[in-house]
Order: C-alpha cells, then structure tokens, then sequence
C-alpha cells in the first residue's frame, strides 16, 4: 500500500479509537453500526472517563482549526457524527441556558454520572463543524431528530411542566439543527462556488438523512 494508504487507514484507525474511547463501545458494535448510536434506547456506557474524552474531542474540533482538521481527515468525519451523536443529549444541554449559566436539567436531565461539559460556544462550535462535512452532518442530524422526539415522548402533555419541557427540546432542538444546516449550506456554496446543480444536489442529500431514520 503506498503513504496515501496508510494516512487513511491511520486516520479510520484514530477514528475508530476515538469511538471506542467516547462511548464505550467498539467501533464495530452494533449499537455504533446504527444510524442513532445509543440514541434512544441502546444501553448507556459513557462514564465521567469517556464524557472526559469527549470534552476534549469537542474542544479540539470546535477550536480554530476544527474546519481545517476535518476537511485533511476527512476519513474522520463518520467518527466524530458517531461521537455526537451518542452525546446529543448533553449538547442539547450545554446549549441551554444563558451562557454556561441557569442550564435546563428539567427537560434535558444527566443520563449518567458527570456528564460531558462542552460548554454553550463549545457546543456551538462543535456543531457548526460537524454541519460542514456532508456525512458528520447527517449522522447527527438523525441523531438530533430522534432524541428531540424521544424528549417529547417522555413528556407528554399531561402537566404543565412537561410541555414547559417539551417546548424548551423543540426549540434546543431547533436550535442545534439551524447551526448544522447553516454550516452544511455555507460549506456547499464554497465547495461547489459557480455550480448551482451541485450545490442544491449536495443540500439534498444532506436534506435525505431525516426521511432514512425509523419512526
């Protein structure tokens, strides 16, 4: 295999590791083969030590350099849409509030013992990374459609705190799905820059990845 080769297969293997790392599983397990990895209803295996892992997935690719990371390692992408994925819930969490203050534990409670803090900018950094790779893109965007609809389901309208709760995870929802799509749109017109047929072909396969996932 020449040294292009092996840069790919490093970075699947980086990929992979990074999975393993963050959600307890192994990369190949069936629960990360899935188009929702653990969200909802697989069994939970993050602890403190992969939400630890996680942080500092987030921080690195949120970062400045984030969009330039991505963009060499491309073969990353699938891994890191896994990795948020299986922490939409704590993202959607570090997106509430004002700032990194009065965050909303009612409709988006801990799933686990210290949950990852990926901060409100590093959330939105996060995401807004992630929404510029068309396959990272999909990927947490299914996984963002279905943990908003399992917030609603374990909120039915039955009190006036769960539809306190099921509109804050409609509009955090909403939220987490305008700065991916804002990123996935920017990222096509400077991809595909004087190809309008390209561009609109690019959005809609990234518009595809909701009508793919179960009801």
């Amino acid at each position: 295999m020449g040294g292009d080769n092996k840069v790919i297969a490093g970075h699947d293997s980086l990929g992979h590791a990074l999975e393993a790392a963050t959600t307890g599983y192994a990369y190949d397990a069936d629960p990360m083969a899935a188009k929702d990895p653990m969200i909802p209803g697989n069994r939970d295996m993050r602890t403190a030590e992969t939400a630890g892992v996680m942080e500092q997935v987030a921080f690195l690719y949120g970062s400045e350099d984030g969009p330039k990371m991505l963009h060499e390692q491309a073969q990353l992408a699938d891994s890191l849409g896994k990795m948020g994925a299986a922490y939409i819930d704590d993202i959607n969490y570090s997106l509430t509030g004002v700032g990194d203050h009065v965050k909303d534990e009612e409709a988006f409670p801990a799933k686990y013992a210290d949950r990852a803090n990926l901060g409100n900018q590093g959330a939105i950094s996060f995401l807004s990374v992630l929404g510029q790779n068309e396959t990272s893109h999909g990927v947490v965007t299914a996984a963002q459609h279905l943990y908003t609809l399992s917030v609603l389901d374990a909120n039915p309208a039955t009190s006036a705190a769960n539809i306190d709760n099921a509109h804050d995870a409609l509009t955090i929802g909403g939220e987490a799905r305008g700065i991916l799509d804002h990123s996935r749109v920017q990222q096509a017109a400077e991809t595909f820059k004087g190809e309008a047929e390209e561009q609109n072909k690019s959005l809609g396969r990234s518009g595809d990845w909701v009508k793919l996932v179960p009801e």
